[in-house]
């Protein structure tokens, strides 16, 4: 049974706390508390020395009693307590009727006040006071106070139970349990002058408060009291003498008077003032250049008391930043503090730092666009040879330190073995020691990887290199091939130009991968003249060899171009050291290596590198030109099918029955075509029927596999007429493939780039396995040979105990 009303009633005040209106009808009704409570009913408690604090939150039964007592709407009196700030302003418990304290710098109880808006709203309080985030009244000009005068305590600490204890008066009970009864409309406080940038920061926060108020439900309320949150308690925490004499002299003096604790919100409001303003300053407009500055003072301090490092000390602070331009304006001024592989990783010397994000598929897929060795008009301009590297000179070895970085930018673990694994394999580089070399502090080497690596996110790489390293390349430019185009191309049939050399110049031109390592293919010692070769092949030889490269990716289902290279117009702008390096002149250049002066000696009476007389040699060449046509028109009509009324003889001449019955002479050549066509048309029908046992069986179909289990050349695959027919093939198993995976809630593309992973970090352990197989060998004969020199001791001291006691005897 509902209660009933009471005989008066109070509209509440717009913005009023609902402990100020219970008051007040107390007050006008002259009931105290525990009456009103006994007329609301159940659940409302009849004992008043544990009053629940309803101006936290209603419970919605609550809501329907007390609004039923009082003759109002439940909607408003949920308006008037601190859930409609929940998840804004300020968090309330889950269970629990408090606010919490950490987060947002909740207030836990009591309420600050402005004396003047007290006495002229006939004691009513706003429930905006309740907030930390109310420091000032703009009104009147001047900070909010938080205690009473006499006694000291906090203002609605704890419900008012009396009617006789007015509005505006202190409510807090003295141990004897009466009421202070001060009145608060006499309290001191601190002016403030017009233009205090604390009234500025507090008329942008009322007006956040505002749009809350309106039931506004943009993330932006949440995310910008979250950071005002974060850099006001650094603020705090860090302030030094003089940081707050804007605001005025007693802010600064209360700021300095209070400790170094910044895990709960200080209830004096002039103390908060101070990191308060600054903070909304920050949070107002995070790319202004006063808000940089003012970060960037913070870093500065936070950085100077670190003892765990700054890397993973600032990440801590950033993370409770909500914004997205915020926090790259943090990690921006971190960049002087932090290493170079932190730098990368946090791209924190570009205009947009981010925390990377663990297992991001985006830099997993970024190393399909990468070659083992950085291209070399890339190298070149960013890390050019140096002579203070001569220690440890070679520049394969720089250029793929120069690609493993490139893989860095975005990288989530503080350790590189994972990262180099994915694109060197099992060739170990020490990148944590690299990298100072390689992108030292002071240079925008670091700036340049990271646009680098932005960009083939953003565009990824014609060619999947990934997949070109997979190529053994054992059954590249065959040795027919290779005499053939020297004959084309009229080339000397020198020592330089030897097949085994040339063939892995191709390679390595065509996949980018580093020979020098122990998991490529067509491996290279330090001793090989292959980098020589760019230098004294010609132009035409070097159109010919990627001519046939082309063709040989296209024979293994890859129809991309064979070399590419980003645009160098991505780093313009920045200031790089290989710069100023000019290319040679490639005449003045020939005449030298004519003149029989090796390739090196020619280098050196240029003044420059040997790689700066390469790429002056080796045009980049996107997209190759077709074969020769008479090679194409050749290949066709190998592939014309044989006629149907040819009668093949072992004479010199065949004949063919015309359909008029006539008979006709055919020439030698014309008996070998015919012969070549029929024996075509034997081939194809073998790819098919091998086509369609593969699919009947399930087997994986690829052109490079039907071609080798139907016993055929990797180009009759792809001859018209069967190529469409293979497509088609691979397609339709294809579809049954992704059929079968719908609902998994991956895509390929994510299920890749976690393959890769998982086969890197697959590698890493066997890796580490056979480390520990080794120590444990190492160890096991080492506790031989330790039990042997143990029995070999017993054996000496039984020898000497019988020399002893020989000697005893005489």
């Amino acid at each position: 049974m509902m209660p009933r009303t009471l005989p008066i009633r109070l509209p509440a005040l717009p913005g009023e706390a609902l402990d100020s209106w219970l008051g007040a009808i107390m007050h006008r009704s002259s009931i105290d508390l525990r009456d009103l409570l006994i007329a609301a009913g159940s659940p409302f408690p009849t004992r008043t020395d544990h009053t629940p604090d309803y101006t936290t939150y209603l419970t919605p039964e609550e809501a329907d009693r007390l609004a039923h007592v009082t003759g109002t709407n439940t909607r408003l009196l949920h308006a008037m307590t601190l859930r409609r700030y929940d998840g804004h302003a300020l968090a309330l418990h889950d269970s629990r009727r408090v606010v919490r304290r950490v987060r947002f710098w909740g207030r836990g109880v009591g309420s600050r006040y402005c004396p003047q808006c007290l006495a002229e709203g006939a004691g009513r309080w706003p429930l905006r006071w309740r907030l930390t985030w109310s420091i000032a009244c703009t009104q009147h000009q001047v900070l909010l106070a938080h205690t009473c005068p006499a006694c000291g305590r906090w203002p609605h600490r704890r419900p008012s139970i009396s009617h006789k204890v007015g509005q505006h008066e202190c409510s807090a009970r003295a141990g004897d349990g009466r009421a202070c009864r001060t009145d608060l409309t006499q309290s001191e406080v601190i002016p403030l002058p017009p233009d205090s940038p604390v009234l500025d920061a507090q008329e942008w926060i009322n007006g956040l408060l505002s749009r809350i108020e309106a039931g506004d439900d943009d993330p932006y309320l949440h995310d910008a009291f979250t950071d005002v949150t974060a850099i006001a308690a650094r603020s705090l925490l860090r302030a030094e003498p003089g940081d707050f004499t804007d605001c005025g002299p007693q802010i600064e003096q209360a700021r300095q008077r209070h400790g170094n604790s910044a895990l709960y919100a200080p209830v004096d409001a002039a103390v908060i003032a101070g990191p308060f303003t600054v903070a909304v300053e920050i949070v107002r407009d995070p790319l202004a250049e006063a808000a940089f500055t003012a970060i960037r003072t913070l870093v500065d301090r936070e950085v100077a008391v670190m003892p765990k490092g700054p890397t993973e000390q600032i990440r801590r602070g950033i993370t409770r930043l909500a914004s997205v331009d915020l926090e790259q304006q943090f990690w921006r001024a971190a960049d002087p503090h932090l290493a170079t592989g932190p730098r990368l990783r946090y791209r924190t010397c570009t205009a947009r730092p981010r925390v990377p994000k663990r297992r991001d598929h985006a830099v997993i897929m970024r190393t399909h666009s990468l070659p083992q060795l950085l291209w070399l008009d890339w190298a070149l301009l960013l890390f050019p040879p140096q002579s203070n590297l001569a220690d440890r000179y070679n520049y394969h070895f720089w250029r793929a330190a120069l690609a493993a970085a490139v893989v860095l930018p975005g990288w989530w673990q503080q350790r590189y073995d994972l990262a180099t694994s994915l694109l060197h394999g099992n060739r170990p580089l020490p990148m944590a020691q690299l990298l100072p070399k390689i992108a030292p502090a002071d240079t925008d080497l670091p700036a340049a990887i990271c646009l680098l690596a932005e960009y083939l996110d953003q565009h990824p790489a014609p060619i999947d290199y990934a997949r070109r390293r997979k190529l053994k390349g054992s059954d590249l430019l065959p040795e027919a091939t290779w005499i053939d185009i020297r004959h084309r191309t009229g080339s000397p049939p020198d020592a330089p130009y030897r097949l085994t050399a040339v063939r892995r110049y191709l390679y390595q031109r065509m996949t980018g991968s580093d020979l020098y390592s122990p998991s490529a293919s067509l491996n290279l010692d330090f001793t090989d003249k292959t980098r020589n070769l760019p230098i004294i092949l010609t132009s035409s030889l070097l159109a010919a060899l990627d001519e046939h490269a082309a063709h040989y990716l296209a024979s293994h289902g890859i129809h991309e171009p064979v070399t590419w290279s980003p645009p160098l117009a991505l780093v313009d702008h920045l200031d790089l050291s290989g710069r100023g390096m000019l290319l040679p002149d490639s005449e003045r250049a020939s005449r030298l290596i004519r003149s029989r002066l090796s390739p090196s000696a020619a280098a050196s009476a240029l003044g420059i590198s040997l790689e700066h007389l390469t790429i002056a040699f080796e045009p980049r060449n996107p997209m190759p030109e077709p074969w020769p046509r008479h090679r194409s028109d050749r290949r066709a009509r190998a592939e014309e099918p044989v006629p149907r009324n040819t009668d093949v003889t072992p004479s010199d001449e065949v004949c063919v029955r015309p359909l008029d019955g006539a008979t006709a002479k055919r020439t030698p050549a014309q008996v070998l075509r015919e012969a070549r066509a029929r024996d075509s048309e034997i081939k194809r029908g073998r790819v098919l029927k091998v086509l369609d046992e593969m699919a009947a069986a399930g087997e994986k179909i690829t052109f490079l596999g039907l071609a080798r289990t139907a016993r055929v050349s990797n180009w009759l695959v792809y001859a018209e007429g069967l190529r469409e027919r293979i497509e088609e093939a691979i397609d339709k198993q294809g579809r049954g493939v992704r059929e079968v995976g719908v609902g998994s809630g991956a895509s390929i593309e994510s299920l890749t780039a976690d393959l890769e992973l998982a086969i890197a970090e697959l590698r890493i352990l066997r890796a580490e396995r056979d480390r520990l197989r080794a120590d444990t060998t190492r160890l096991r004969e080492t506790e031989a040979e330790r039990d042997r020199l143990r029995e070999a001791l017993k054996e000496s001291e039984a020898k000497l105990e019988d020399t002893l006691r020989e000697n005893r005897s005489l």
